[in-house]
This record gives C-alpha cells, structure tokens and sequence, in this order.
C-alpha cells in the first residue's frame, strides 16, 4: 500500500465540526473569568509568547542572544499574525484558539472517516476541556498539536503523504513529536508496501516530500532569523537539556505530581482530568491491543486486510507512549 490517499466520507463533516466547536465556545465561556485576569501573562509562560516577538523586533535573535528551545515556526506565524491585530494578550489568546479550532477539524474528520457513532462523538465532547487547554503556555504547542492532529485525520484517510509533509512542518514548530510520528510513518510504509517495489517508490513517495517540505521551511526560517538559529532549534538537544535541568519527567519528575495519589484528591480521579487521562489511557492501551493483533494477522498481504482505524489507533498508543517516557 502506498502513501496514497483514500477519501474520507464527508457527509457529516460540517454538523460534526459545528458541534464541536460549540462545545468549544462554551468551555471557554466558563474559564473566561479566569482567563480575562490575563495572570499567565505577567507571571507565568504565556507573557514569553509577547516578550520573544518584542527582542526579535528590536534586532535581538533566538539562540543567540536569548534562550529559546522550541521551533521557529512559531515565532514567524506569531510576527504575521500580532503584525496584523496588535501585540497584545487578547491577540495571543485568539491565536491559540484559531489552533484550537484546527485541532476540532481535525476531529471532526477522524469521527466522519470513521462513521463514529454517538457514544464515540459524546466521549470527544466530554473529554474536549482535557483534550485542548485552556491556554497553551507556548504557541509552539499550539501549533505543533494542530499539526499533528491535522496529519492523524489524514493518516486516518489513508493520505499518509500528507501526514508526513504535516509531521515534517511540526518538526519546524517543536522538535519532537513531528520526529517520532515522522518516523512512524515511515515505518508504517515499509511494512505495507511490497518488499520489491520499496526502492523504486521511497524516493517518490517518503524521501521527496520530507525534502522538499524541510527545504522550502528552511530556507524560509532562515531568511528570517539566520542559519544559527535554525541549527539550534530543529533538533531537540537545548530543549531536552533544559527539561533535565527543570527535573521534568512522568515518572521521576514533577510529573509525578499529575498522577500519584499523594498529590491528588479523590476529586481529581473522579471529575478531573487525573482521572479521565488515565482511564482513556488504559482504553487505548486495551485497543491497542486488539489492533495490533489484527495487523499481525494481516501483515502478509498487500490491503493487510488490516484497517486504517487499526493503524491509527497503534500509531496513537506509540506516540502517547513516547510523549510519557520522553517527553513529558
């Protein structure tokens, strides 16, 4: 099977997204006395956001004269856009929630390509305030989970070139799950295409849209912000060392403090996302399970007789369990 594309049925798509995105409005309905305050801004990671686009307009560059571990990407989307309205917290928020809006589209796709029925749409309304937050510290996390979340509705129509080209852009935004889901891809391609018709296709089908797509975002990044700064931000090495030195981590870091008991109330497994990120991760892990069995089995043949749904579903446990032993 190539990286070619399967439609994906659409009939639903509109109502689906519009559902989605009232939710979406009325989450943020509720957190808008919280939000209104605007305190991640003076105090917290969010006012970052601002204070990088004010050095790098007065002649200052990342890397360089200042620390910065996530993409480029970010910085020129956020020059573009805080050009047009204004430097400003409100301006950031919208932004965030244009990403947020991306992300719903792209679940709205994935519930149409698959035909999901109405316990499969309730559980995305009810998860949705744990799925997209309230506010992104980063807009490089914002844009790199629009990304990915775009490139898993394509994957899931079968366009798994497209996929790559949008895991190779995320790459661009924050160096590390567009590696890993990249890789996945890619490893997803070997395994159902034919053994003897692998070299003459790679070219065509994995190798050019990754170059083309990191040449035309490189050349872009640098004529912006420099070769050093490209250097510096398109591998995970500053990033990395920093979570190191911040003692981040799942299971012998703060992240302890998410899921461990001494930390949390009883309220927080019951009604809080502690509770809902475990149990979902557990269901995925059951799914995963079932899929992989089914794709073992399917694995001799060319249509593998093995579902996309299946290979999504192991293509999401592999980055969930990648994202809590390293990136966390």
């Amino acid at each position: 099977m190539s990286l070619g594309k399967r439609p994906a049925s659409s009939n639903h798509l509109l109502p689906v997204f519009t559902v989605i995105t009232v939710m979406l409005i009325g989450i943020i309905i509720l957190n808008l006395p919280r939000e209104l305050d605007f305190s991640a801004f003076p105090f917290c990671d969010a006012g970052a956001n601002l204070s990088l686009q004010y050095l790098i307009s007065h002649g200052y560059s990342p890397t360089v004269d200042f620390g910065y571990h996530y993409g480029l990407l970010p910085i020129l989307v956020g020059r573009v856009w805080f050009d047009a309205v204004g430097l400003t917290p409100a301006a950031y928020e919208v932004l965030t929630r244009l990403c947020a809006l991306i992300i719903i589209f792209a679940f709205a796709q994935l519930v149409c390509t698959f035909d999901a029925d109405l316990v499969a749409i309730a559980i995305v309304l009810l998860t949705l305030q744990f799925s997209i937050p309230a506010i992104y510290p980063a807009l490089a996390q914002a844009l790199e989970a629009a990304l990915l979340a775009l490139a898993l509705s394509q994957q899931a129509g079968g366009n798994r070139r497209m996929a790559l080209i949008l895991a190779t852009i995320a790459v661009f935004a924050k160096p590390s799950m567009g590696y890993v889901y990249g890789a996945l891809l890619i490893t997803i391609w070997v395994l159902r295409t034919p053994s003897g018709s692998r070299k003459a296709r790679f070219g065509r089908e994995v190798a050019f849209p990754i170059a083309i797509t990191a040449a035309i975002c490189t050349l872009l990044l640098v004529g912006f912000y420099g070769l050093s700064a490209i250097i510096n931000t398109v591998l995970p090495i500053t990033g990395s060392s920093a979570y190191r030195t911040l003692n981040y981590g799942f299971f012998a870091g703060l992240g302890r403090r998410f899921w461990e008991p001494s930390y949390n109330s009883w309220v927080m497994y019951v009604f809080g996302p502690t509770g809902i990120w475990i149990a979902v991760t557990l269901f995925l892990c059951w799914a995963a399970a079932g899929a992989a069995s089914r794709l073992w089995k399917g694995l001799g043949s060319q249509d593998g007789n093995a579902s996309l749904r299946d290979e999504l579903i192991l293509t999401c446990f592999a980055l969930h369990v990648t994202f809590i032993g390293f990136f966390f």
